[in-house]
């Protein structure tokens, strides 16, 4: 159908990747960030030239200081850490 417009291939000429033309009217194509949910981190610059990631916060104030984990959701929280120790993630 013409649409593939350059192929990526290995040393040895096997096709790894095809690049394809968009028709009109497609959606524009997904990007892995569309695949990779919610941050619950970030990189945080400090003042003395250090970095270190923050936390999100997994209540309903995204800038918690202090109490990232409220008594709401706690409970959720642990399980899940609970879960991951359990099964040797």
């Amino acid at each position: 159908m013409g649409r593939i417009s350059r192929i990526v291939r290995t040393r040895k000429g096997q096709p790894v990747r095809a690049f394809l033309h968009r028709m009109p009217g497609e959606p524009k194509p997904s990007t892995l960030r569309d695949y990779m949910g919610t941050r619950y981190s970030s990189l945080q610059h400090l003042v003395d030239g250090h970095h270190c990631y923050r936390l999100r916060s997994l209540g309903d104030n995204p800038r918690a200081e202090l109490d990232l984990a409220p008594e709401s959701v706690r409970p959720i929280f642990l399980r899940v850490v609970a879960d991951c120790l359990s099964s040797g993630v």
